[in-house]
């Protein structure tokens, strides 16, 4: 499953009021609902280069969060869950993929 789709399910699940396609989207900013929240991936670091055949070759993608609402004290409510749940996460699998940490 892509990182996108991943996280996005990861946050719908764990983070109350958040629904993809609702007020939780992937890559798109729509014009409403005037209080969302957006995933946006984009190029991350350089995978580790590693020694010898077959040998662990770690990716380091990178997604960006953007919240949008109404008053900054919503927005900031909305960002401090998501960036709670996902800061500091180690070892997690979503879907099926293992990433050795999350961090904010």
């Amino acid at each position: 499953m892509p990182l996108l789709d991943a996280i996005c399910d990861y946050i719908e699940a764990n983070v109350a009021g958040l629904t993809e396609g609702t007020n939780l989207f992937k890559s798109f900013m729509p014009p409403t609902p005037d209080a969302c929240v957006v995933l946006y991936e984009y190029a991350g670091s350089l995978g580790a280069y590693t020694f010898g055949a077959g040998g662990a070759n770690p990716e380091r993608p990178k997604i960006q969060v953007v919240v949008r609402d109404t008053t900054y004290s919503a927005a900031r409510t909305t960002i401090e869950s998501v960036y709670t749940l996902l800061d500091g996460k180690t070892a997690v699998t979503l879907a099926g993929t293992v990433y050795q940490g999350i961090f904010a």
